[in-house]
């Protein structure tokens, strides 16, 4: 498919799993050059067109995401037994029971409901423990900021704007808490 972007500077080829071949041309390109170009890269397109094929085979293998059975919060210390409840409310659920009992409520065969119950419940949780953490940290170094935000970032563990803000991923309450506090004073300094 041929795809125009109004911030593309040149033609650029996309090969994706889902997609397949993408042809990406500035707003305004003339598309009868299109056909020259794509017969000018027919090497790399055939390449790229094998690895789609493996990555395509590789997903159709790999198990499928489900409710955790267990969550551990290893920057806690902290193990929950996840179950799940099913009523007639549209709106997935999570609340923690005694015993160390998560449990989901709501339309619990919407995989996508809970997951996102889950991860509302774990934003939650970093905010109650890591900004305390966080602030406790900041009077033992001196150094401080001006607001903590708690987000669910794909690819950073937490970041500082320069206005002092900084944002914590919830994610750092999987891992053990020597590697939190490295990230929370990297963050504060």
């Amino acid at each position: 498919s041929i795809r125009e972007s109004a911030r593309a500077k040149t033609v650029r080829l996309n090969m994706t799993p889902e997609r397949g071949l993408v042809v990406v041309i500035p707003a305004g390109y003339n598309r009868k050059r299109v056909p020259a170009i794509i017969e000018s890269k027919q090497l790399w397109i055939k390449k790229a067109r094998r690895w789609a094929e493996d990555q395509r085979r590789q997903q159709a293998t790999r198990p499928q995401l489900a409710v955790p059975a267990v969550i551990d919060l290893q920057s806690l210390g902290e193990s929950w037994t996840v179950a799940t409840h099913r009523t007639a409310s549209s709106r997935a659920t999570v609340r923690e029971h005694k015993n160390g009992l998560l449990k989901i409520s709501g339309p619990v065969n919407d995989l996508q409901a809970c997951l996102s119950a889950l991860s509302r419940w774990t934003g939650r949780k970093a905010r109650t423990h890591l900004v305390p953490w966080l602030e406790e940290l900041g009077d033992q170094t001196g150094l401080g900021c001006e607001r903590v935000i708690i987000g669910n970032q794909s690819s950073r563990w937490g970041s500082c704007s320069p206005s002092g803000t900084i944002s914590l991923n919830q994610k750092l309450l999987f891992l053990p808490d020597r590697l939190v506090r490295y990230v929370m004073v990297h963050e504060i300094c």
